[in-house]
Parts: C-alpha cells; structure tokens; sequence
C-alpha cells in the first residue's frame, strides 16, 4: 500500500485542529466534558478515539484523490499546526488562569 502524502498531511492537520478544539470546548462547556467521561471513563480517551476516527475518515476520503502537494509543504503545514494549536491552547489556559 502506497502512502498518499496529501490525505496524511490534511488528516494530520485536522486532527491536530481537533485535539485543539476540544480541549478548549471540554474546558469550556461541562456537558461535553461530561459526554466524553460517559464514553469511556475519562476525556482524554474520548478525544483520542474521535480524533483516531476522524484521522482515517479524513484519510480515508482523501486518499481517493490526486496528490497536490509536496512532502516538504505537507511537514511544514504539519509543524505549523502543531506550534500554532500548541500555542492556541497555551494561551487559552493562560488566559482562564490568570484571567480568573
């Protein structure tokens, strides 16, 4: 099987975006917290078992596709997300911390 380098980059970035997102909205709303503790105890499973879901869905789909882009502009898309989601949730949880 041959890895398709444009549906692994895209599927990477929104996972990342996912995890981000949920862990401000987990943070934020207690009705979800409290869904993703139904599901499998704690949230940090939940989050990973939809963000798993979402990667090979999103993988999935997109494999059926040409290839696009580089290998090199796939890693920096990649990094960028991971150094801006990073900071995306830093900030978020600096904020709540000395904002409260």
């Amino acid at each position: 099987m041959k890895i398709h380098n444009t549906a692994l980059t895209c599927a990477t970035t929104v996972s990342i975006w996912l995890i981000v997102l949920l862990t401000i909205l987990t943070e934020i709303s207690a009705p979800l917290k409290s869904f993703l503790v139904s599901l499998t105890g704690h949230h940090w499973p939940s989050k990973g078992i939809i963000t798993l879901a979402t990667f090979l869905l999103t993988y999935f789909i997109l494999s059926r596709r040409e290839e696009s882009e580089s290998v090199l502009k796939g890693a920096w898309t990649v990094v960028w997300s991971i150094v801006f989601g990073g900071l995306t949730i830093l900030f978020f949880f600096l904020y709540e911390f000395l904002g409260s």
